[in-house]
This record gives C-alpha cells, structure tokens and sequence, in this order.
C-alpha cells in the first residue's frame, strides 16, 4: 500500500507528459502542414511573377513598335506635299 502512491504519481506525470507530447506533436504537423502551404504559394507567386516578366517584355516590343509607327507617320505627315512636278 505505501508504494501505490508513487507509483500512481508515476503513472499521472506519464500520463500528463503522453498528453503534451501529443500536443506538441498536433503544433509541429500543424506548423509543417503551414510550412508547406506557405512554399507552396511561395512557388505560385514566383511563377506568376515570371509570367509577368515575360508579359513586360511583349509589352515592351509592341511599345517600340508603335513608337516607331507612329515617329514614321509623324515624319510623313510633315512633308509637303508632293506636286508631281519636278
């Protein structure tokens, strides 16, 4: 009878450490569970910022393009007329 207590004692603090460790164990997959979310989005952002990168620099010919287009007809408008004689 007088071991019982400690032992019992035992039995409860083992108890009580089985729970918190289950408890951090829950906190440690819910943190990799939110890790992985986050690389997840991480390469999603990524991807879409190449994208982006890409998109600029179509955007950026098609700019010179019409600068361009629109320097020639600039220049043309700006000539005198022609009057066929010469």
């Amino acid at each position: 009878m007088l071991n019982w207590h400690p032992v019992y004692d035992i039995e409860q603090e083992t108890e009580q450490l089985r729970i918190r460790s289950l408890a951090s164990e829950k906190r440690i997959q819910e943190s990799e569970k939110r890790t992985r979310q986050i690389e997840s989005e991480t390469l999603q952002i990524a991807s879409e910022i190449e994208q982006l990168k890409q998109d600029n620099a179509r955007l950026a010919v098609l700019n010179s393009k019409m600068d361009s287009l629109l320097r020639r007809d600039e220049s043309s408008s700006q000539r005198p007329p022609s009057t066929g004689s010469s």
